[in-house]
């Protein structure tokens, strides 16, 4: 599978930076994307904002590198006690 990255810069409010330089874990969040995906990548590319994307012939995920979630999950009402 081909992986596209769309670079977007914008920082994350109150941390003022990208959301892909946010540390968890004391890894930051671009290396746990990488890990996670890396057993179904085959290929790489990271676009530039603005920068056009080229076609592809193969399986590809295409994702924004500022994923970022202020909002936290709690676990289903069924596992509560």
């Amino acid at each position: 599978m081909h992986k596209i990255i769309l670079h977007a810069p914008n920082p994350v409010m109150p941390f003022c930076e990208p959301a892909r330089d946010l540390r968890i874990q004391n890894f930051p969040l671009w290396l746990h994307q990488r890990n996670l995906l890396a057993p179904y990548v085959t290929s790489e590319r990271e676009l530039k904002q603005g920068e056009r994307m080229q076609p592809v012939r193969e399986p590809s995920i295409v994702y924004r590198d500022n994923l970022f979630s202020t909002k936290t999950t709690s676990p289903p009402s069924w596992r509560r006690r």
